[in-house]
């Protein structure tokens, strides 16, 4: 019969076995004992069997109930915390209809995260970024009070470069002239202007973020004629989301909420190609042979 008999003690193993006279060299050391033990015969090693499997039982049962009572301490804990320390939850006021105080004061919260104050936009003087001005701590400051006013710097120069005194900023941001001129600053770029780093904020332009104004060549271009020139065309499936029940009122399709499905795959256009195509070098052929 082969057995574990290392997950018992010396004094178990002995206590397992009460008609076993064991020597005085068994007794002196653990493997001893254990190399002992394998020269009984059966009846003693399946006595000592039943002892392994009633102490393996009893420690699973105790690896049981500890674990659900670390769960039941966490669960308390967390009662504790989320009711103020009390041990149990105030439900005095369970299932009560809100009072008019209530009412107004949700009706004034929504109000004042969906005015026009919290969602004005702005841009950044010194990265270009369209952020909400409340959110993101915009502040109107002199230009002539800006820390670390040198970072704005670009270390490469453009010729469409369009500074002020050689700081590369959005100048349609800056009212005023002169030392009078102000600035419109977000606080990611307040903060690391003002801080002791040697290095100009990540995302401000002079940091290589200038990519120049879009031509408006570019700008006034159709849609089909931005595939044209694109060096990359992506595909994705859009649909709209029509409402499950209709109902006798019309609806405008354009208003209807859009969707997108599956993945955005992108497939490298060959201009050579298409400059062909245009050019009546390559098919489809120009409308004019339909005539």
């Amino acid at each position: 019969m082969e057995f574990n008999a290392s997950v018992l003690t010396k004094e178990e193993i002995i206590r397992a076995l009460p008609g076993i006279a064991f020597t005085r060299e068994a007794k002196r050391t653990r493997a001893a004992l254990l190399d002992f033990v394998q020269t009984l015969g059966p009846l003693q090693k399946t006595q000592l069997a039943e002892a392994i499997d009633q102490k393996t039982q009893c420690h699973g049962e105790k690896r049981k109930r500890k674990n659900i009572t670390n769960k039941l301490c966490w669960v308390d804990q967390r009662l504790e915390v989320e009711f103020n320390g009390h041990s149990e939850p105030d439900i005095s006021e369970c299932f009560q209809v809100a009072t008019p105080e209530v009412l107004k004061a949700c009706i004034r919260a929504f109000r004042e995260v969906t005015s026009n104050h919290a969602l004005e936009l702005g841009v950044c003087t010194v990265c270009a970024q369209e952020l909400l001005v409340q959110e993101n701590g915009f502040q109107r400051v002199p230009l002539r009070n800006i820390p670390n006013l040198h970072h704005l710097v670009p270390k490469a120069t453009h010729p469409m470069h369009e500074t002020i005194n050689g700081h590369l900023l959005v100048l349609d941001t800056i009212q005023g002239e002169g030392d009078n001129a102000t600035a419109h600053i977000c606080e990611q770029c307040w903060k690391s202007l003002s801080s002791t780093s040697n290095h100009p904020p990540k995302l401000s332009l002079a940091n290589q973020m200038w990519i120049g104004s879009i031509p408006w060549q570019l700008q006034a271009l159709t849609f089909s004629k931005q595939l044209l020139i694109a060096f990359v065309y992506p595909g994705v499936f859009v649909f709209k989301l029509y409402p499950r029940r209709r109902t006798k009122q019309p609806f405008d399709p354009d208003t209807l909420q859009r969707g997108m499905k599956g993945n955005v795959s992108s497939y490298e256009m060959n201009i050579p190609e298409l400059s062909e195509m245009i050019e009546g070098n390559l098919m489809p052929r120009p409308p004019q042979i339909l005539g």
